[in-house]
């Protein structure tokens, strides 16, 4: 149950409000994740690698770590085959090749950037589009 004061002011003249309480109850329908599981406990987060979070300071909880941190790849753009590289930066091992585009199609990808959640968006210069890479992978 949540209460809350609502304040309603006219529209026709600003010098006239009144306020009512409200009691609301809500509820909401999560989907489940895209990866089938939901990471809750300390077990649950050792099982990938943290980038930039840790759960020491209060048990299971994730919280951004007072250290900066890079994510472990890089992303190149094989511009030739029309394909992207995940490369491990710490082994400089590729740890996968993706289309930036649909098969006959020749993207010629040039630049790519990363996102927060770590999502690669290439630029292909010959179609003129931008593609995100999405992987559903544990780093």
């Amino acid at each position: 149950m949540l209460d809350q004061v609502i304040t309603g002011t006219s529209i026709s003249d600003p010098n006239k409000s009144d306020a009512v309480k409200a009691a609301t109850t809500f509820s909401a329908n999560i989907p489940p994740s895209p990866w089938g599981a939901t990471y809750t406990t300390n077990g649950d987060f050792d099982e990938g690698t943290l980038v930039g979070v840790e759960h020491q300071t209060v048990a299971d909880q994730l919280h951004l770590s007072s250290e900066s941190t890079t994510l472990p790849f890089i992303w190149v753009p094989n511009s030739n085959e029309g394909t992207v590289s995940k490369i491990d930066t710490v082994t400089g091992r590729e740890l996968g090749r993706y289309r930036t585009g649909p098969a006959g199609v020749y993207g010629n990808p040039s630049r790519t950037t990363v996102d927060l959640y770590g999502n690669c968006w290439v630029g292909n210069r010959n179609s003129g589009t931008v593609v995100k890479n999405w992987v559903a992978r544990k780093w």
